[in-house]
């Protein structure tokens, strides 16, 4: 039996919640309204009969027990059991960027906000953050007054378009210069390591790692360093640690999770393996050595003196089949005596011991892969997907995954694009997917609207994602021109369409930064309005559907949604001038 929770709020003052547990399976609860959860409007706090408190999120409510809630708030003195007021007190010390601890010059009451405004990678997502914190219901005068403050900051550092670099935001030309100091370092690094001076060769490249805390690939080349040349029994241990902290500063890095896999199978930590594996696989799927070290892997698992989970070896297994099937890569002639190996930056296998060809292989090639991600896109034309501008401004090579086929990538290319909105407009002349009917403009506020989402990667086997949800907020210039919106699809790039009750476009899921700490579950979008300038420039044949005289249903429509959404990859590139061209 399905349970449902059904609130009824009754004495303004005291928001006396009551419901009934009645045959039909809801529930029967009689609890006090204590107040919003301190650092988070969105969930309230009610104390039951037996003094026990819980936390209910204020999304969860009806509206007339939400708009209670919002009276009973305002009516409490600040402080006075309700949302702590908005003072600046003590520093709010929080996890930050890269596990470390930032102390926040903020009120208590903005502590979730702000720590989901830090760990975002540019102020104008940070500025999102605080939008989407203050569209939320039940946002006290006071809090909101204090937030406004603390959005004004964010919006100066988003208008010099500041990136975040550690615990610190910088502008864009700063950082190019970090990046260029810490290329520096590890040129000097290779230099000394050809000379055979391995300490200063290491302090070279513990000097970029520093200088450039956003980047992975001096922790990436001290870990081949310590695996591929040890000094003493402790090296095993320092390449798992460094290739640990590559990933953890560029976690779609795919040279650097692959060694780490391998260092962690090595050490009998087995965990992630086919996690790690995806991400390989997701940026560089014609890696026929990361495959060979797949099938090595399952090869070797019997050797293992810590016995791998039957669990992993079945996943691993599967992973392994999907891979030389719809990868179409080499299954894998074991060796006796073969082990999985490390792989360089780029993608040649290396072998332990080989100290003087490490130089060599530290080298940094012409180009290489240093990481990719997926956005979602929507069919609008035949061989036409309308998707997130961010997948091509973060991200040089874009594809399009084979709906017919996943796990097989399609070759595309940009049409054109807009910078306000953020709107990319693909051609894909191999993808069959069928379009979706254009709206003429979005829905009204409180309009029911669906919106779809391709999250994970090619080899995820994750299927669309569907949710249904209302227009909260209209577009607003102080937004960038989005719209908010109640479909709670996975936050990310964007890409994928919103349509209405008729099952027609009416707008684009807009890229979206995490609010994990919050709890914010909205999201934003791109109207469609805003996109028919470049539709009609690029596809002049395209024109809105005509409204039917009834809705098509919501089954009808997901069923509709899900083959027009398409999923978009994105693979960004580095590439490192040779010593004679510098």
């Amino acid at each position: 039996m399905q349970r449902c929770m059904r609130m009824v709020v009754g004495v303004v003052v005291c928001a006396l919640v009551a419901a009934a547990w009645a045959a039909e399976g809801t529930w029967d609860l009689r609890a006090e309204f204590v107040g919003l959860k301190p650092g988070n409007a969105a969930v309230a706090i009610f104390q039951l009969a037996d003094k026990t408190r819980i936390e209910l999120p204020l999304a969860a409510l009806s509206e007339g027990d939400r708009d209670a809630i919002r009276r009973a708030v305002a009516a409490k003195p600040a402080g006075a059991g309700g949302e702590p007021a908005a003072a600046a007190g003590e520093p709010v010390v929080v996890r930050g960027p890269h596990g470390k601890s930032v102390t926040l010059a903020v009120p208590p009451v903005l502590k979730a906000v702000e720590t989901d405004a830090i760990l975002c990678r540019d102020a104008a997502d940070a500025v999102l953050v605080y939008e989407l914190y203050m569209a939320g219901d039940g946002v006290p005068g006071e809090v909101r007054a204090a937030a406004e403050k603390r959005l004004g900051a964010w919006r100066q550092l988003a208008a010099e378009k500041r990136v975040r670099q550690g615990g610190e935001w910088i502008t864009p030309g700063q950082k190019a210069q970090i990046r260029r100091d810490a290329e520096e370092q590890l040129q000097q690094g290779l230099q000394f390591l050809k000379l055979g001076n391995a300490k200063l060769a290491s302090a070279a490249f513990d000097k970029a790692s520093r200088l450039d805390v956003e980047d992975g690939q001096a922790d990436f080349m001290l870990g081949l360093a310590f695996a591929l040349s040890p000094a003493d029994a402790d090296d095993a241990g320092k390449a798992l640690a460094r290739f640990g902290d590559a990933v953890r500063r560029a976690p779609s890095d795919p040279w650097a999770v692959h060694n780490l896999a391998i260092c962690e199978f090595a050490s009998g930590r087995y965990g992630n393996l086919v996690d790690r594996f995806r991400v390989v696989f997701n940026a560089v799927p014609e890696s026929q050595a990361a495959a060979d070290n797949l099938g090595l892997v399952i090869a070797t698992a019997p050797q293992r003196r810590q016995k791998v989970p039957d669990r992993v070896l079945s996943d691993v297994t599967a992973l392994y089949r999907v891979v030389v099937k719809d990868l179409n890569l080499k299954p894998i002639e074991a060796a006796p005596g073969r082990q999985p190996a490390l792989l360089t930056l780029s993608g040649s296998g290396c072998n332990p011991g080989a100290v003087a060809t490490l130089p060599a292989m530290l080298e940094p090639p012409r180009e290489w892969v240093v990481g990719s991600r997926t956005a979602s896109g929507v069919v609008v034309a035949a061989g036409h997907v309308l998707t997130s501008r961010r997948v091509l401004v973060e991200f040089g090579d874009v594809w399009v995954e084979d709906p017919a086929a996943p796990g097989r990538r399609l070759a595309a290319t940009e049409v054109a694009s807009l910078e306000d909105p953020e709107v990319t407009l693909l051609k894909c002349e191999a993808l069959t997917a069928p379009p979706l009917p254009l709206g003429e403009k979005l829905s009204a506020v409180a309009g029911e609207v669906a919106a779809a989402n391709k999250g994970g990667g090619l080899l995820s086997g994750e299927p669309t994602e569907v949710r249904r949800g209302t227009v909260v907020a209209a577009p607003r210039s102080d937004l960038g021109n989005v719209f908010v919106h109640s479909a709670t699809v996975q936050r990310g790039l964007g890409g994928g369409p919103i349509v209405d009750a008729k099952g027609r476009l009416v707008g684009l899921v807009a890229a979206t930064p995490r609010t994990d700490a919050t709890g914010n579950t909205r999201g934003l979008g791109i109207p469609i309005e805003a996109i028919w300038p470049l539709l009609q420039e690029q596809l002049a044949e395209l024109a809105p559907a005509q409204a039917e005289e009834t809705p098509r249903g919501w089954e009808v429509v997901e069923a509709r949604l899900a083959p027009a959404t398409v999923r978009v990859i994105g693979v960004e590139k580095r590439g490192q001038a040779k010593a004679e061209e510098r």
